[in-house]
């Protein structure tokens, strides 16, 4: 039908805005749920993945548009383990997410549309209530594999904690069993310099803000997977070099580990290798979307001293500058595009 027939007898539609177009390619290619946040100039949505897929899905609809993705759920998540666990908790209050509403059929976000895909639109870059944000509840992504034979466990990050400590992780148990364990690698945060490996935490498979998925896990002589690609066979060695930095060494020597990001996986205690995936302990999920993780039987899961259950001593004054530095470069090695927020 040509162009001006079709608006005589249809009437001739509205230019779809950037969130609105973002919104209905969204919705018409995932399998899971999408949900509204709010009024249309609010610029928030949820995804609820049904597979894999659906996040890989978002992150490069999020890339196109500018839209930042968010783990959903950190804000409670943060409060609860504050609540039963001594350590750190990072807890980013503007990625509370309002009350939702799932996408109608009348919607023009709906998976029902009629509309065809719109063509690649500028990024949306500024809204009413700030940057347009997607969430994304992973709690349908929670398949527990065991991997017997090497005594480690296959979690995706919608595996309640519960559940991980029935099946023998002791790292879980006495933590708020219906959390995920996405919320759990977010806010872990708590243990001395340099023994992450008291976490049980082998391996995670990230998918980053390039679209690059890897698996990172131990990096040293005892470790026989290559780093597949080409984004990671750079990020690594960029790591290694700010880890023997005078920031890093500063951060090192403190009573605690005062930076963000785990950079103290990269120098670990003599007893300890190399192991990348600690590098993700409290990441607040502002590094990269975590796809699974691979978990041993751990020490006290987020105790500052492996259990012993002690007050954490302050940040010293001086580990202060350093520490934000670090966090700046590390955030900016791992997501240049700066898709997973701060």
């Amino acid at each position: 039908m040509q162009p001006s027939r079709r608006a005589f007898l249809f009437g001739r539609q509205t230019p779809l805005t950037p969130w609105q177009a973002f919104r209905e390619r969204l919705a018409r290619g995932v399998q899971g749920r999408v949900q509204s946040l709010g009024n249309e100039s609010a610029c928030r949505l949820r995804l609820v993945p049904a597979w894999l897929d659906d996040v890989r899905h978002a992150r490069a609809l999020c890339a196109e548009y500018g839209v930042t993705l968010l783990l959903d759920g950190l804000d409670d998540a943060g409060a609860a383990l504050a609540s039963t666990v001594p350590g750190p908790i990072f807890v980013d209050p503007a990625r509370t997410a309002p009350a939702f509403t799932d996408l109608t059929p009348e919607d023009p976000a709906s998976a029902d549309s009629p509309s065809a895909d719109p063509a690649p639109l500028d990024p949306v870059l500024d809204t009413q209530d700030g940057s347009p944000v997607l969430y994304v509840d992973p709690s349908l992504l929670n398949t527990l594999t065991s991997e017997s034979d090497a005594g480690q466990w296959l979690a995706q990050p919608g595996c309640r904690l519960g559940d991980l400590a029935d099946a023998g992780l002791s790292q879980f148990r006495g933590a708020p069993a219906e959390l995920t364990l996405a919320a759990w690698l977010a806010h872990a945060h708590g243990w001395v310099p340099g023994r992450t490996a008291a976490s049980g935490l082998v391996g995670v498979d990230v998918l980053l803000s390039d679209g690059t998925t890897e698996r990172l896990g131990p990096f040293g002589a005892s470790d026989l997977r290559p780093l597949r690609s080409a984004t990671v066979q750079r990020l690594v060695p960029a790591l290694f070099q700010l880890s023997n930095s005078p920031d890093s060494v500063t951060c090192r020597n403190a009573s605690r580990w005062p930076c963000r990001y785990r950079l103290d996986a990269l120098l670990p205690a003599e007893s300890a290798e190399v192991n990348l995936a600690h590098l993700l302990l409290g990441h607040g999920g502002s590094l990269a979307w975590v796809e699974s993780l691979v978990l041993t039987p751990g020490e006290a899961w987020a105790g500052p001293a492996a259990g012993q259950g002690t007050a954490l001593p302050p940040v010293p004054a001086d580990a202060v500058g350093p520490a934000r530095r670090l966090e700046r470069r590390i955030k900016t090695a791992f997501d240049p595009l700066d898709l997973y927020g701060d």
